[in-house]
């Protein structure tokens, strides 16, 4: 799934960065949070990048109470801006 520049643009607004990298031949997305300017060391959690969407690969830290929340897959870049707005929601009180 082709990420835009505009939704990482506002993901990064929301304070959580999104990355795009390559592990061992699969494309993965990092999710991060952003505190005090700085993205933290290691990402919340991990989806794959498949042609036409995110499919779950791995929680790092993420409460249980927002993994359940989040779509094990997304279809489009108007969910994903959804997760992220649910994310930003979330995080105050259970991550930082």
């Amino acid at each position: 799934m082709n990420i835009s520049k505009s939704t990482i643009n506002f993901a990064n607004r929301r304070n959580i960065d999104i990355e795009m990298i390559n592990i061992d031949g699969a494309d993965v997305v990092w999710f991060s949070q952003i505190e005090d300017g700085e993205v933290s060391g290691e990402p919340m959690f991990v989806m794959f990048n498949n042609q036409n969407n995110l499919t779950w690969k791995g929680n790092i830290y993420l409460p249980q109470v927002i993994k359940e929340e989040i779509p094990a897959t997304i279809l489009s870049e108007k969910q994903l801006k959804e997760m992220i707005k649910f994310l930003k929601k979330e995080l105050p009180d259970a991550c930082m």
